[in-house]
C-alpha cells in the first residue's frame, strides 16, 4: 500500500473517531476518543488526567507528567447556572473519553477559574484544555482515592522542594561569592542585601505595604517586571520571598532580595514571564508601611 494512502486513511480514521459537541451555553469541544458507560451524573467525580496548554504551545499544566491526577466534582444542577466552559463539559463526560475543549484566555481565567488573566497574557489569546477521563467515581471512592493522591503528593513535594532548595542555594551563594556580594541571610534561603538603611517599623504580615521595584531573572539577568509608581497592596497578597523579605527591612530601605524558587513561582514559574525553578533577584525600595 502506497504511504500516501496510509496517511489518508489514518486521517480519516481520526476524523471519524472525533466528534464536536456543544454545552448548553453554546462552548464547543471535540471527543477525540469516545469512552463507555453512562455520562457522569450530579455528585460523582471525574478522576483525569489533563493538559493545559496556551496558544503559543507552552503548557501551563500536565497531570501525567507531574504525576499528580485531578478529581473534578460534577456540581449539583442548581449550579448549572454558574458554570462555564470546561465545567459544563464534564457534565457531558464518561469513563474512558479524551475531550479537547478550546477557550479564550479571558474566559478561561475568569469564567471558569474566577481569578484574573495573569499579566502578560493576551485576553483573546487561546488555550487548549485536554482531558483524559480515567473513570467516574462515587463520593466514597473519591475520598479515598483524594487521600492517597494527596499523601504521595505531599511527599514528592516535599521531596523535590528539599533538593530544589539545595540546588538554588548553591546558585545563588555561588552567583553572591563571583561577584564578592556580601549578603544577609534568613533561614528560609532568602538572602538579602541593604543598599540603603531604612528607620523605624517593619511591616508585618497585616500590613499593607508601597513598594517600587524591579524584578529579575538570577540565570540570566533579564528583566521580567518592573513598576513604574509605587505599588501598594497588602503584603499578604505577595509572593512567599516578599512577605518574609519585607519583614527584615524597615521603611524607607533599598535592598536587594535574593528569592530561591520555592518562595516564588516554583515549578510552575509563570509561562511567557517566569521560567520553572527561577530564582528571582528584586532590587525593591519600601516606600511606606500603613
Amino acid at each position: 500500500m502506497k504511504k500516501t494512502t496510509v496517511v489518508l486513511l489514518a486521517m480519516a480514521l481520526l476524523v471519524a473517531c472525533s466528534k464536536e459537541k456543544e454545552t448548553p451555553k453554546g462552548y464547543k469541544f471535540t471527543v477525540a476518543r469516545k469512552g463507555s458507560g453512562e455520562v457522569a451524573q450530579a455528585g460523582q467525580f471525574l478522576y483525569a488526567e489533563f493538559v493545559l496548554r496556551d496558544g503559543k504551545d507552552s503548557v501551563w499544566m500536565d497531570t501525567k507528567k507531574e504525576n499528580r491526577p485531578a478529581l473534578f466534582v460534577v456540581n449539583d444542577t442548581s449550579a448549572r447556572q454558574y458554570e462555564e466552559g470546561i465545567e459544563e463539559m464534564f457534565r457531558m463526560a464518561r469513563k474512558g473519553d479524551s475531550l479537547v475543549m478550546k477557550l479564550d484566555a479571558k474566559t478561561l481565567f475568569e469564567k471558569t477559574y474566577r481569578q484574573g488573566v495573569p499579566p502578560g497574557v493576551d485576553p483573546k489569546s487561546t488555550f487548549t484544555f485536554i482531558m483524559n477521563v480515567k473513570d467516574v467515581l462515587d463520593t466514597a471512592r473519591a475520598n479515598v482515592l483524594r487521600d492517597s493522591l494527596n499523601t504521595i503528593a505531599t511527599k514528592r513535594f516535599e521531596e523535590r522542594r528539599k533538593a530544589q532548595l539545595t540546588t538554588d542555594m548553591e546558585a545563588i551563594d555561588g552567583y553572591l561569592a563571583s561577584r564578592n556580594i556580601t549578603a544577609q541571610r534568613d533561614s528560609s534561603g532568602l538572602r538579602y542585601v541593604i543598599t540603603k538603611a531604612g528607620k523605624g517599623a517593619r511591616p508585618t504580615m497585616s500590613s499593607t505595604i508601597s513598594v517600587k521595584y524591579k524584578g529579575s531573572l538570577l540565570s540570566t539577568g533579564e528583566v521580567f517586571d518592573q513598576s513604574e509608581a509605587p505599588l501598594e497592596y497588602p503584603l499578604a497578597n505577595f509572593i512567599p520571598g516578599w512577605q518574609i523579605g519585607f519583614q527584615l527591612l524597615e521603611k524607607g530601605t533599598v535592598a536587594t532580595l535574593y528569592i530561591p524558587s520555592g518562595l516564588a513561582y516554583g515549578e510552575q514559574g509563570q509561562p511567557g514571564a517566569i521560567p520553572p525553578n527561577a530564582i528571582l533577584v528584586f532590587d525593591v525600595e519600601l516606600i511606606d508601611i500603613k
